[in-house]
Parts: structure tokens; C-alpha cells; sequence
């Protein structure tokens, strides 16, 4: 039972691997808090409402060590997507989420102890915690010894979102515990000092210097009740937070820069009869934009994976698929060309996004010029990328480069891509894929080709 990287902090449990799945086995030392999450009610209460993952526990005479108190199996999660790759709403929705579970836990005398928001992942459009050994009791008289930890790793980013743009998620890469409460507080804007939950939590909190300050301590001092009813402060106010829609070239693309209808409506037939066809188990779509592709891959598999560099195609997206209350379509903000790396202890405590995901089908429409002419990335490079993602099929665009679209993407630069041509790219695929159907589209000199992996 080697100890994952990912679990590394935790001295009462650790995530372990045998084959496929992952395990996380139980120390003495969490027996109690264990046996309080399990039968006082709580985690029925937080299944019922989807906030955690389920999981099974193994047998007693599978357990072979002294300090071992229970090996759990957990629900698997096939594709775990961290912070930096989330819009504004699912950043909104973890700290929702994470408020919610402590306010049902302290009902049962347990609260959560850390307020990381690599313990959440999103399952579709639902967000879930899915560390089962967060849990420890809830002393009235004490404070709530996760609040700054929250206001740097939580509340901080989802601010900075709010008031200065859709990009800031993405910076979490480089801070992935938290940004320092000053940085955030110097980043917003004058205007959030009128903001109580600015005030109080960011602006006021980042005079405090450390968690052992006088000041701080006295800021979140608790009575008995104090603790509750500042998680229920935060959890409304974080309610009442929204953004303000920005329109970009991507985001209004269906509306105003598709090529023709015919074309579009030839384009989701053969993808519907090509899915139909393949029943994939997953899908991979490379450059979703605002999901019209990953809708209609919806229908014929129980996992999309929709991804897209641009953060207010994935908000909108997001944004949808709530609203229809579609489970099976998991958002993600990527760059393809610069997927994210492993990062933290050892470049394994945050596992790099191409060695996260898996799928059977990788959709990629109208994203090969984008990757190859704005991104100069080769097709061989290309085929690699995308044989490395999909287990079986590619469906995959050639836009030639007499395509309106292709021409405005060299208006501005040099033609260097003298092998920009359906012979090269084909050639070039070909050492990862075998090429099994291929349609010419209407209206357009654009074609789709069905691939298998090799």
C-alpha cells in the first residue's frame, strides 16, 4: 500500500492504488472521528444530497497492518479536474458547497477541517468533496481553524474572478495553496471595499499577518453559535455573487461566424451517426466552445469531457448544462496546447492533465488550424496529442487553408506552413490512426474524417 503524493499532508489516512482503483486507507488515529461521520447520520445526510462521494468498506480480514483502522474503497472518478481548470460558476459552486457540508456537519458535532479546494471535483455539473477523511468534531468554544485557509485558497480566487475577469482562475497554477490575503487584497478594485464580504474577509483579514495573530483570533473568536452563523454569512453572501457576461469571438460563435447552416446541420448529422454508430464510452471534445457538439455527444455516452481554453465559452457552457440538468458533461478550462502539468510535490501531488485523462472518443472539430497555425504546432505533434488522450477513435476537421476562416487566421502572419495540406496531415496521422470513413461537408470545403487508433 504505497501512499499516493496526492495524500501526502494527511497524518490520520492516505490514498493508496492497487490496479485500477484508488483506495484510502484509515489510521487508528481516525477511528473515532470515522465512526461519528458514519453513524451519527452525517454522511447519509451528505449522500443524499450529492455533496460527497459513497463509498464501500473492505472486509476486516483484508486488513493486514496494526495502524490500520478501515481500507475504504471510494467511488472512482474517471476524470478529477482541479481548480485552475474551472470557470467562475464552479468556482462559486465549491465554496457553496463546502459551506453547505460544514453547516450539516456541525449539526452533527463534526466539521471540516481544511478548506482546499482540491478536495472537490466536478462529476458533470456537480461538484463533490471526495476526501473522506476531512471530517474531525466541532468544538463550540473553538474557532473555525479552516477560516483563512478559505479566504486564501476559496474565497480570494472567486473573488478576483468576479471583479477583475474570467482569467484569473488560470493562475492557480502557480499557487496552488492559496494566494497570499495582501496579493488578493491589492488586486481588487477600490469598489470592493464596499463589498461586506471584500471588507470583512479579504481586505480586513489581510492586515492579519498569520493564523496565531491576536487580531485574527479575536476576528473569528467563537461563541457557541458563532461558527454557524458565520458559514451561513458567507455561504449567502457567496450566493448573491455573479458576473457580469462577457460576449467574446468564441462565445457568440454559432451566432455570428459559423460558416453556413447547411453546412452546420450536415456537420451534427454525420457526428449523430458517427456517435450513434461507435456507442462511445466517453468523449473527449477538443475545443467545445459553448458545448453544441458535446450536447449531441451527450446523447450516446454517460461521460463528455468538454474543454476549452476559453474561459467564457466554459462559463457559458457551465452555465447550461445546469440549467438543463445534465450530469454527464464535465467543463474544463484547457489549453490544448499548453495542458496543464504535474505539479506539487515531486510534479505528483497535482497529476498533469494528459496522465488524468482517458477517453474512448476524442472529438475534434474545427480545432486542427487553430492548434497548427496559431499555436505552430506540427501535425505529427498534433496526432500525438490526441492518440495520448483517445483508447479508440478520433473524429476530426480538416479545415483547408482556402477556408475563409483559415485565411483570417494568416491575415496577420507570415504563411509558414508550407505543409498545411490534407495529404500532410493525413500521412502524419496515419502513424497513430487508421482512417476508417471520411465525408466532405456541404457548403464548404471542409471535411470530417472517422479515425480508429492503431
Amino acid at each position: 500500500m504505497t501512499r499516493q503524493s496526492i495524500s501526502y499532508k494527511d497524518d490520520k489516512a492516505f490514498v493508496f492504488k492497487q490496479g485500477e482503483n484508488f483506495y484510502r486507507c484509515l489510521l487508528n488515529n481516525y477511528e473515532k472521528e470515522y465512526d461519528c461521520l458514519m453513524n451519527s447520520g452525517l454522511y447519509t445526510e451528505l449522500i443524499s444530497k450529492n455533496l460527497i462521494i459513497s463509498h464501500t468498506e473492505l472486509s476486516n480480514h483484508e486488513i493486514v497492518e496494526d495502524n490500520i483502522y478501515k481500507i475504504i474503497l471510494p467511488q472512482q472518478i474517471d476524470f478529477v479536474n482541479y481548480p485552475y481548470e474551472w470557470s467562475f460558476s464552479q468556482w462559486k459552486d465549491v465554496c457553496i458547497a463546502l459551506l453547505s457540508i460544514n453547516l450539516i456537519a456541525v449539526k452533527y458535532g463534526m466539521i471540516v477541517k481544511d478548506a482546499t479546494p482540491y478536495n472537490f471535483t466536478f462529476i458533470g455539473s456537480k461538484c463533490v468533496l471526495f476526501d473522506t477523511s476531512s471530517f474531525t468534531f466541532y468544538n463550540a468554544n473553538e474557532p473555525w481553524n479552516a477560516y483563512r485557509q478559505f479566504c486564501e485558497e476559496m474565497l480570494g480566487p472567486l473573488l478576483l474572478t468576479k471583479y477583475n475577469g474570467l482569467e484569473w482562475p488560470k493562475l492557480n497554477r502557480a499557487a496552488i495553496t492559496g494566494l497570499p490575503l495582501k496579493f488578493v487584497s491589492k488586486q481588487l478594485p477600490i469598489k470592493s471595499l464596499l463589498n461586506s464580504l471584500c471588507f470583512w474577509h479579504i481586505h480586513l483579514h489581510s492586515f492579519f499577518k498569520n493564523g496565531k495573530s491576536s487580531s485574527e483570533n479575536s476576528l473569528k473568536k467563537n461563541t457557541k453559535n458563532q461558527t454557524p452563523e458565520l458559514l451561513q454569512l458567507l455561504l449567502l453572501n457567496i450566493k448573491s455573487l455573479n458576473i457580469k457576461k462577457e460576449k467574446s469571438v468564441w462565445n457568440n460563435y454559432y451566432e455570428t461566424n459559423i460558416e453556413s447552416q447547411e453546412y452546420l446541420e450536415h456537420k451534427q448529422s454525420v457526428i449523430e451517426n458517427w456517435l450513434k454508430k461507435i456507442s462511445p464510452i466517453s468523449v473527449a471534445d477538443i475545443g467545445a466552445n459553448t458545448g453544441n457538439f458535446s450536447f449531441i455527444a451527450a446523447k450516446y455516452t454517460d461521460k463528455v469531457y468538454a474543454f476549452d481554453s476559453d474561459t467564457n465559452c466554459v462559463e457559458d457552457l457551465f452555465t447550461k448544462c445546469k440549467e438543463k440538468q445534465l450530469q454527464n458533461i464535465t467543463c474544463v478550462v484547457e489549453d490544448m496546447a499548453n495542458p496543464a502539468p504535474g505539479m506539487g510535490w515531486m510534479n505528483e501531488e497535482k497529476i498533469s492533465l494528459l496522465n488524468r485523462l482517458k477517453a474512448n472518443t476524442v472529438l475534434a472539430l474545427a480545432v486542427l488550424h487553430h492548434l497548427c497555425i496559431t499555436k505552430y504546432l506540427p501535425f505529427e505533434f498534433v496526432a500525438k496529442l490526441f492518440a495520448c488522450i483517445s483508447n479508440e477513435y478520433l473524429i476530426i476537421e480538416f479545415v483547408p487553408k482556402e477556408d475563409n476562416k483559415v485565411k483570417l487566421l494568416l491575415n496577420n502572419r507570415e504563411d509558414i506552413f508550407t505543409n498545411y495540406k490534407e495529404e500532410k496531415f493525413k500521412k502524419d496521422f496515419s502513424a497513430y490512426f487508421d482512417f476508417i470513413e471520411e465525408i466532405s461537408l456541404n457548403a464548404s470545403s471542409r471535411k470530417l474524417f472517422l479515425c480508429r487508433k492503431k
